[in-house]
């Protein structure tokens, strides 16, 4: 009983430390690094203007825009959160999708077969589930930037 209780606490730490590290592997790329294909960050902001960069597929550098509210749709302080929200759905994109290859390939080395081994693994549902708002995101801050 006690070899078998070591066992699960080893896979259990093993598991967890895995986690925790890929999360915050993807919190540096993300939020220190600012690697967001087709995303955006904010370069700077006074009380009036937000100037934002638009990065390419790669993550480089595209062009600047420079958004200040016109109307009343958004404020600033709503774009700010909208380019933050941005953000933290490509966090979760990179974590969810690199946790769910990791599980994808342990179980296809256990002999699952691939339509079984991706089921389980939710490789699909990590992939959809955060980038459908991270889109819609996407859309708000191009409409806006585009106005």
């Amino acid at each position: 009983m006690t070899e078998k209780l070591k066992s699960w606490t080893k896979k259990i730490a093993i598991v967890l430390s895995l986690i925790i590290v890929v999360f915050c592997l993807f919190y540096i790329v993300v939020f220190p690094l600012s690697f967001l294909p087709n995303g955006y960050t904010i370069i700077s902001e006074t009380d009036t203007t937000v100037v934002v960069k638009g990065l390419t597929l790669f993550g480089t550098e595209d062009v600047r825009y420079e958004y200040e509210p016109k109307d009343a749709i958004f404020t600033l302080e709503e774009f700010r959160s909208i380019i933050k929200k941005q953000k933290d759905f490509y966090w979760l994109l990179y974590s969810f999708v690199t946790l769910s290859i990791i599980y994808f390939i342990r179980l296809r080395r256990k002999g699952k077969r691939f339509p079984r081994a991706l089921f389980d693994s939710n490789l699909l549902f990590s992939i959809f589930i955060p980038i459908i708002p991270l889109r819609n995101y996407l859309i708000v801050i191009d409409a806006l930037l585009s106005a």
